[in-house]
Order: structure tokens, then sequence, then C-alpha cells
């Protein structure tokens, strides 16, 4: 499980990434608190590289080339 934390536009966080595979890694949102959106992934590969899958979409976006966010794994 991973979280992304951003101060503005979660629910743009939740519409890119819930239910959709990308490069073999399937998205799932399972909760927001605060400013943190959690997530969870299917797939045949590490947490790292999910997270980097992840980052690596959420910059080919408009919102996410000027939005300030983290994505981090759960501890």
């Amino acid at each position: 499980m991973f979280y992304i934390q951003s101060p503005m536009k979660r629910d743009f966080f939740v519409e890119l990434l819930d239910g959709n595979t990308i490069e073999g890694i399937t998205y799932k949102f399972e909760k927001m608190e605060g400013m943190k959106i959690y997530f969870t992934y299917q797939g045949d590969v590490d947490l790292e590289r999910a997270i980097r899958v992840a980052k690596d979409h959420i910059k080919t976006t408009d919102y996410g080339k000027v939005l300030y966010y983290i994505v981090m794994p759960v501890e």
C-alpha cells in the first residue's frame, strides 16, 4: 500500500488511478484521510515499482506537472 499526499485536487488522483491498469499494475483506491489518499495495487511488481509507475503516469497529465504532491509507501 502507498499514499499520495496533496493539499489540492485529491479527487483528481483518485479518478486517475482507481481501477486503472498501467503497465500491468492495477491500482485501487482504499481511503482518504486528510491530505493522504491511500491506494493498493495488484500486479507482479514490488512496491517501489508500483509507486514509480504511478508517479510517472501522474506526471504525464496537466495537473501532474503543476501540483505539489508526494507519493510514499505506507510503513
